[in-house]
């Protein structure tokens, strides 16, 4: 018992430091394990959204990160300004001209409300059962003891270029945030963690050296 009132106190404590500075969970992920072309070091970043202000802004943040990971990342707003125009057949014309070698969408899918108890939780209900029971029914018990926290679900999918052939996907949770800046930079870090770590994005490799040429005698 007291093992468990330990664990509750360390979640609250450890859903407090999430909403401070962020967290995106991959809910699900997929790869084509057919693929064999290797890691994607310039890559074309695409939102798909009715709010123009909020895809530059989405796309711009984006490939800056993705840049951190040393992939050159290209913002599809700077390619196609007029999101209205931005088609399939217009993304993937602007992807090759770009020389890109991936394009990576992203879009919305909903909403997910997640019932937390507050951070001020107290670390212990003490050893004696009876107490410690009581204390923790009546906690729980009060009206608006448990807070809510909204998770903004997204898809992101990455596709070649050219071929446009979808290799990987993921469905990822991020907490909400007022700064929509530390909500892309939460999202994006995890994604590009996670495109690194399954061998699909990478910086591009240096060039062999030039061999000296061969002095003749």
């Amino acid at each position: 018992m007291k093992r468990t009132i330990w664990m509750v106190a360390l979640l609250a404590v450890l859903a407090l430091v999430l909403s401070a500075c962020g967290a995106t969970y991959m809910a699900k992920t997929w790869k084509d394990d057919k693929y064999t072309g290797g890691a994607f070091s310039r890559v074309m970043v695409v939102g798909v959204g009715a709010n123009e202000a909020n895809r530059r802004s989405f796309e711009k943040l984006f490939a800056k990160e993705l840049g951190e990971e040393g992939v050159t990342a290209v913002a599809g707003y700077t390619l196609i300004p007029d999101e209205k125009k931005a088609t399939a057949d217009t993304v993937l014309a602007a992807a090759k001209k770009a020389k890109v070698q991936a394009v990576l969408v992203t879009f919305y899918k909903g909403m997910k409300d997640q019932k937390v108890p507050p951070a001020a939780t107290p670390v212990g209900y003490g050893s004696n059962f009876n107490n410690a029971y009581n204390r923790i029914y009546l906690d729980t018990h009060q009206q608006n003891y448990y807070q809510t926290r909204k998770w903004v679900q997204l898809k992101t999918e990455l596709y070649t270029v050219p071929g446009a052939k979808k290799v990987w996907s993921a469905t990822s949770d991020t907490l909400d945030q007022a700064n929509m800046e530390q909500l892309v930079k939460s999202l994006a870090d995890s994604i590009a963690k996670k495109l690194r770590a399954d061998g699909f994005i990478g910086p591009m490799p240096p060039k062999p050296m030039a061999k000296p040429p061969q002095r003749s005698y």
